[in-house]
């Protein structure tokens, strides 16, 4: 479903992360995802010794326009091949690749290449889903329903180790999750 958002991470103080994605950001969508990431410890140790080692970078607009350049015509557009051709050589640059940016990163052996879209978690009506990774304090924290909710009520963090005792279905419950709370309560009646 075209439920836009961002996955983001905090690492040093610093967003390294901010992964707009296009598809699926209720909580049991992207949402999950990211869950299911850091519920594995060795997936947060590589995240971490990749951004360690400087493997992820903002793209320049230079960068861009070059990259682009061999798989689309100057206009932006190219067939169904190119697209998925640039999907799976660059997948931190689609758009169609979300909350898989964690995984992306964890397993760089190359320089992955990024498009820090920081300013659009602010845009509360386009926005609907914002996954934080904060790999300071070491919580995951999900915002969902956010042009609902000016101040953010709809706000669950969990610290890591929570993170590994919850099961997918308490954390959408918890998370007051889009599409999966929706049907149940569609059951419900």
């Amino acid at each position: 479903m075209g439920t836009r958002g961002v996955t983001e991470v905090i690492y040093n103080d610093k967003i390294v992360v901010a992964q707009y994605g296009q598809w699926d950001h209720y909580p049991s969508g992207q949402g999950v995802t990211v869950l299911n990431f850091l519920s594995n410890p060795l997936n947060i140790d590589k995240l971490k010794n990749s951004l360690n080692l400087h493997l992820t970078y903002e793209a320049s607009d230079d960068e861009l326009k070059k990259i682009y350049a061999n798989y689309f015509r100057e206009d932006g557009m190219g067939s169904m091949e190119d697209g998925e051709r640039f999907s799976k050589d660059y997948p931190s640059l689609t758009r169609d690749t979300g909350a898989g940016i964690l995984e992306a990163i964890a397993n760089a052996t190359d320089p992955v290449p990024l498009v820090l879209d920081k300013e659009f978690k602010d845009d509360r009506l386009f926005c609907e889903g914002v996954y934080t990774v904060n790999l300071d304090d070491d919580t995951f924290t999900t915002r969902f329903n956010r042009y609902q909710n000016e101040n953010d009520e709809d706000v669950l963090t969990l610290t890591f180790q929570e993170v590994r005792e919850i099961t997918n279905e308490d954390y959408c419950e918890r998370a007051k999750c889009g599409v999966y709370s929706y049907y149940k309560e569609s059951q419900a009646v």
